[in-house]
């Protein structure tokens, strides 16, 4: 097998200091604007239906032209793509304690070719070693390549880059760390649950610190609102019971759950924050929500329109 990494899949490419995250769900395309790690401005575009099906781009001439409407007034020409968690792998392996950070593609190249069986055979992949309860572990990331380069394809027809990749449980979780004191996490608790509440989609994550320990991405299946806040609060139920049968060490507590409501829905963003505070049946007692506010359409744009002075 042929190694290819997401560091070397895009090293010829370089991003500006400011720049756009772009999330695509089936549905809707989410934007983040970010001067270095902070948020400037936030939206949403919705998406036509019969373009994407979990995260892959089905119908490319639809998909052009949704771009060329969307981003027909700005000047950008680089951004980064947040990959869509039902398209991207994660895995743990434990490897020898002499393993060095210079050897782990080589060790994770070998892996793949003799123990670990992909879903697909053009990964793309991205690891880093860990320590964890004495042990190491190599934390690795794949995606398949012929679907990220239906995403080149597609931004490069209307003359934009994509010039990183990165996945939203990982940024979510750097989100809590530095809001740690304004969310009144305290230092107690080892362990904590983050789940990302979509339309269609529940991506829960549990983490010690910076090392995720189990992460789940599942289709959401409901018939109104009632039984999709049942069908959250059962999921995160069931799987904070299977973390602790089959990951927790020694008497380390999960206890705090933190979730991102990404509905782009206020009214039910709201039903499912009062709910879950009034009627919690996870079985995790501390609930936390973290807020995303989001602008309407292409205003998350304003400050790459063709007409700013900040970039030329």
């Amino acid at each position: 097998m042929t190694m290819k990494t997401i560091n070397s899949y895009f090293s010829n490419l370089k991003s500006n200091k400011k720049k756009i995250d772009i999330y695509f769900l089936d549905e809707i395309m989410i934007y983040l604007e970010r001067d270095d790690e902070e948020i400037i401005s936030q939206g949403e575009e919705k998406i036509p239906e019969g373009i994407f099906n979990n995260g892959v781009i089905i119908n490319e001439e639809e998909f052009i032209v949704f771009l060329k409407d969307v981003f027909k007034d700005t000047v950008i020409k680089k951004i980064n793509l947040i990959l869509y968690e039902k398209i991207v792998l994660y895995r743990v392996l434990k490897v020898a304690e002499d393993i060095k950070e210079k050897e782990m593609y080589q060790y994770l190249d070998t892996a793949l070719n003799n123990k670990i069986i992909l879903p697909f055979k053009d990964p793309i992949l991205d690891c880093r070693l860990v320590e964890r309860a004495g042990e190491k572990e190599l934390l690795f990331f794949a995606v398949s390549e012929k679907i990220i380069n239906g995403y080149i394809r597609c931004f490069k027809k209307i003359k934009m880059k994509i010039v990183e990749t990165d996945i939203p449980f990982l940024i979510f979780n750097r989100k809590v760390q530095e809001e740690r004191t304004d969310l009144r996490i305290e230092e107690d608790g080892k362990y904590i649950m983050l789940v990302a509440v979509y339309r269609k989609l529940l991506s829960l994550t549990v983490w010690d610190k910076d090392y995720p320990v189990l992460n789940i991405t599942m289709i959401l299946k409901y018939e109104d609102d009632q039984s999709f806040i049942q069908e959250i609060q059962d999921q995160i139920y069931g799987i904070k019971n299977y973390f602790i049968r089959n990951f927790s060490i020694e008497n380390d507590k999960l206890d705090k759950l933190v979730i991102l409501p990404v509905t782009f829905d206020n009214k039910l963003n709201i039903k499912i924050e009062k709910v879950l505070k009034e009627e919690n049946m996870t079985d995790i007692a501390n609930v936390i929500f973290l807020k995303l506010k989001t602008e309407r359409k292409i205003d998350a744009l304003k400050h790459f329109l063709k007409d700013s002075t900040e970039i030329r």
